[in-house]
């Protein structure tokens, strides 16, 4: 099933990915510079409970390391995948076995080569996730900001996590890389409660982000950054 052949996905389908209780890197490193390193600084704010995994290390810096999702002392709700191509769809199904709520993929080489096996690759994720009820964004992606929670699921140096005031804009851009550049408002005095990307949007798309902020009780307005919309309907039906 394609993205344009289900109906958008509603807040609920989507909680614990966004606003997740919990979350895992998997693929943690003590590496300085590597992503799985920077998104550990990222994340060094989150207000929940946050989890490495990685069978090679025992601790990274203060923080344990599971050998496997399995071995999590909780199932997390939102998972970040940082690891290659190649391991990507051998971790989404451990995560999907393991009951996730979602996972963000920063991994490249999938759809967006336009080889046949590279997008067959892609759709199998997606299949992966929508068989168990898990939510996927990316692959090739850059992740997401919630301020609310000080979540920064990106290997991007976040801007200020400044908690939201009641008046806050959730922005959701189909580039990483302008995304990012919008949420350097927080800078100048804008309040931001999410800023959610979608990379390669094998499940989750635009629409489905608007849908969710829309229904944010945190979010009152909505930005997008679009660089095409195949199904306008969809966009409709979620605004």
């Amino acid at each position: 099933m394609s993205i344009t052949q289900r109906g958008v996905y509603r807040h609920a389908d989507m909680q614990r990915l966004f606003n997740p209780a919990s979350i895992a890197v998997i693929g943690a490193s003590p590496r300085a510079g590597s992503f799985a390193d920077r998104t550990i600084s990222a994340l060094s704010g989150y207000t929940g409970r946050l989890h490495l995994v990685n069978s090679r290390y025992e601790k990274i810096g203060e923080r344990p390391c599971y050998p496997s999702v399995a071995a999590l002392p909780e199932v997390p709700d939102c998972c970040i995948v940082v690891a290659a191509k190649d391991a990507v769809e051998e971790i989404a199904t451990d995560c999907a076995k393991a009951g996730v709520g979602g996972v963000m993929i920063y991994a490249s080489g999938f759809s967006e080569t336009g080889r046949a096996e590279d997008i067959a690759a892609q759709q199998r994720l997606a299949a992966i996730g929508r068989n168990a009820g898990m939510r996927i964004v990316g692959p090739n992606c850059i992740g997401m900001l919630n301020f609310g929670s000080k979540a920064g699921v990106t290997f991007m140096i976040p801007p200020p996590m400044e908690a939201p005031l009641p008046h806050a804009v959730g922005l959701v851009s189909q580039s990483g890389a302008l995304g990012f550049s919008l949420a350097q408002a927080v800078m100048r005095g804008v309040s931001v409660s999410h800023l959610l990307t979608t990379g390669n949007s094998s499940d989750i798309d635009v629409a489905d982000c608007v849908s969710f902020l829309a229904d944010d009780p945190g979010c009152k307005a909505i930005a997008c950054v679009f660089e095409g919309m195949p199904d306008p309907m969809r966009f409709i039906e979620a605004a």
